[in-house]
């Protein structure tokens, strides 16, 4: 939809998230669950350099195929197994 309406594909901003981080976490090793090399990027911009990333994929059907995919093509990781 973004891209339809002359968007970037993901123009969220996570200052905030990466302050509470900060905050709570300092720079101590963490898990996120995220697919999204963006979102890693993005919060190690801000000082979070122990970010362990792990896969969220669940549910994958008939229904959300097609979108997961197109979320792959746009750079998230995924497995070819993981939307079998």
């Amino acid at each position: 939809a973004n891209r339809s309406l002359g968007l970037p594909d993901d123009s969220r901003d996570f200052t905030d998230a990466a302050a509470l981080l900060l905050h709570f976490l300092g720079d101590r090793p963490f898990r996120l669950l995220t697919n999204n090399p963006k979102k890693i990027s993005d919060l190690s911009k801000h000082g979070l350099n122990q970010i362990t990333p792990e896969k969220h994929i669940i549910g994958v059907g008939d229904w959300n195929r097609r979108y997961l995919a197109a979320k792959r093509d746009w750079g998230h990781v995924f497995a070819d197994g993981d939307l079998t």
